[in-house]
C-alpha cells in the first residue's frame, strides 16, 4: 500500500510538471 501510494504520488507530480510545461508552451505560442 505504501509503495503503491508513493508511485501514484510520483506519477501525479510528473503529470503536474508536464501539464505546467504544456500550459507554458501554449501561452508562449499564443
Amino acid at each position: 500500500m505504501k509503495t503503491t501510494a508513493k508511485l501514484s504520488f510520483m506519477m501525479f507530480v510528473e503529470w503536474f510538471i508536464w501539464g505546467a510545461w504544456f500550459c507554458a508552451i501554449v501561452v508562449v505560442v499564443k
